[in-house]
């Protein structure tokens, strides 16, 4: 990846990010997707629904073993990249322990 440094000068960064994360996150976005295409398409809004209606045991073991699954894959996938984000903005950054020394220009 190039991209525009410091002074307008380009340079090469190389690509540090983790495809296994990423594939994983698309993954779980796709899934919570799927997961939830009937309530996105309205399925079933039309069913009348009776009160204290048992819930078949397959559903709930659906419902509980696939579908409650992807959101938490989600969220700790992003919150890994959230942190190589800020490990790589802090391994950039200039030393700030000297707030009074004149900033130094990179060659």
């Amino acid at each position: 990846m190039t991209i525009v440094g410091l002074y307008g000068r380009l340079q090469r960064v190389p690509a540090t990010g983790s495809h296994f994360l990423d594939s994983l996150r698309g993954f779980a976005v796709a899934s919570i997707l799927l997961v939830n295409a009937a309530d996105l398409m309205c399925l079933g809004h039309d069913v009348p629904v009776l009160p204290f209606q048992a819930v078949p045991l397959a559903e709930n073991v659906l419902n509980f073993l696939v579908a409650t699954r992807f959101v938490p894959i989600f969220s700790f996938t992003s919150g890994m990249s959230m942190g190589f984000v800020i490990d790589s903005a802090i391994r950039r950054a200039p030393c700030l322990e000297d707030p009074a020394a004149p900033p130094s220009r990179a060659r």
